[in-house]
């Protein structure tokens, strides 16, 4: 035809059921199945391609325009999408944008693996985290663990945990002015939480309140209960010691 206005070509199955139509006005459809490369597709858009299938998506600038988007009930209310943003160079993964309450769930071999809720937290083993991060299962770390943010002063970060050398545990403070390790007691009946002990900058240890036992498995009977011998001594050399022996302290 000359007119190119309107539908220009149009395909309808033999009982007069529309297949396909190309509009001049951009909107064009097609009923049924399309295979891409294949003569049997299995699914609304199939591509098969020997060498490997890909889809492109690409536009004339760089834009926040390129996507995959979910429309839930075919009324142009995206719920989720595929992002990518070429303005900032970033790839999304979108859950819930026309909705709420959404999350992303990631599984491997058909099994759950972890999950982003809707309140922009993450398990890993759990589809239900209450922390912004909430594992399930043995956590690994071959580096140091850090604690709060860099400080402004001398650009340093915060404390952190490690392994040392695959056989112990190191704490450091990383040189933060002030730093200093503190065991806290939290009160099982619901009360305010206290301080047990401090190893402070200067390497000093003390306590604010409790107890000490040492070499037994029971409840310190003074400030510090030692069961065998309590020594004091000036580098390797023993000045003084006390122990127990048939009813006498010596």
């Amino acid at each position: 035809t000359d007119d190119l206005s309107g539908e220009i070509f149009a395909v309808a199955d033999i009982s007069g059921v529309p297949v396909m139509a190309i509009n001049s006005s951009g909107v064009s459809y097609f009923e049924g199945k399309l295979g891409i490369g294949v003569r049997t597709p299995l699914t609304t858009l199939h591509l098969n391609d020997p060498s490997g299938s890909v889809i492109r998506l690409s536009s004339d600038q760089h834009t926040d325009d390129n996507k995959i988007e979910f429309d839930a009930l075919n009324n142009g209310s995206i719920f989720h999408s595929i992002v990518s943003n070429t303005q900032t160079g970033n790839l999304q993964i979108r859950a819930g944008d026309g909705g709420s309450g959404h999350e992303v769930n990631i599984y491997t071999d058909g099994l759950f693996a972890a999950s982003f809720d809707n309140n922009q937290r993450l398990g890993i083993g759990t589809a239900g985290p209450d922390e912004k991060l909430t594992v399930s299962g043995i956590i690994r770390s071959v580096d140091q663990i850090f604690f709060g943010a860099i400080n402004t002063d001398n650009g340093l970060t915060g404390p952190y945990i490690e392994s040392y050398d695959d056989k112990g545990l190191k704490f450091d403070y990383n040189g933060n002015n002030g730093g200093e390790f503190q065991v806290w007691n939290h009160d099982v009946n619901g009360g305010a939480a206290s301080e047990v002990f401090t190893i402070d900058q200067d390497s000093d240890i003390f306590m604010a309140a409790g107890n000490v036992s040492i070499g037994k498995t029971t409840a310190a009977l003074g400030r510090l209960d030692v069961s065998g011998t309590l020594a004091m001594s000036v580098g390797t050399t023993k000045r003084f010691q006390t122990f127990y022996t048939a009813g006498f302290t010596f």
